[in-house]
């Protein structure tokens, strides 16, 4: 019983002098770690006392604070200019006009006119000083009755017309039939024109 008693005062006596060392040791790593040599802490002050001026030049220049830094994108590295034109595409000047109209019974029937000639007609005026090309006219035939109109049919006329130069665009077409004895008329629709560069 003695032997049990002494055992137990040393067991815990071992664990009383382990935890003693090991809060030693522990205690020492906390200081020997917080600890900063010598005139260390003075080249990085507190946060809220920090000034950029503080710092030499070529710190300031990494930081954005100093030369080679341009936020407005002025003419340093960081700035970019376009020098291309910017173009886009446009129609050149031109005029339409001198529009004239026909018509011509071919036959009749009593005192009917069963089948009629019709002739329409337009001058284009290219009015570019360098630009030549194609432009391309429609003509609608169409007929009054009853005081609305009644489109019936429809031509296209393509051509050349050189720069500062005009030209006469015309159609001719037959009607047959009944609808030959109305009385008939023309206009005139653009649908395309010579294009140009139009740069900034």
């Amino acid at each position: 019983m003695k032997k049990r008693y002494i055992l137990t005062v040393l067991v815990l006596a071992v664990i009383f002098l382990t935890v003693v060392i090991v809060f030693s040791f522990s205690m020492h790593g906390n200081e020997a770690g917080t600890s900063l040599p010598e005139g260390l802490d003075k080249k990085f002050p507190d946060s809220q006392d920090f000034k950029p001026e503080e710092l030499g030049e070529g710190s300031k220049d990494q930081m954005g604070f100093g030369k080679g830094f341009d936020a407005g994108g002025g003419s340093g590295e960081g700035s970019f200019k376009n020098s291309a034109d910017e173009c886009q595409k446009e129609q050149i000047a031109y005029s339409i006009g001198e529009f004239e109209h026909s018509q011509n019974c071919l036959s009749y029937t009593g005192q009917t006119c069963v089948k009629k000639e019709l002739f329409c007609s337009a001058r284009v005026s290219n009015l570019d000083n360098n630009i030549s090309g194609n432009f391309e006219l429609e003509f609608k035939e169409y007929y009054v009755e009853g005081g609305r109109e009644t489109y019936f049919n429809s031509k296209f006329k393509q051509g050349f017309v050189g720069a500062k130069s005009s030209k006469n665009f015309n159609i001719t077409d037959v009607v047959e039939g009944e609808v030959a004895n109305k009385s008939f008329l023309c206009r005139t629709f653009k649908q395309s024109v010579p294009l140009r560069n139009k740069c900034n």
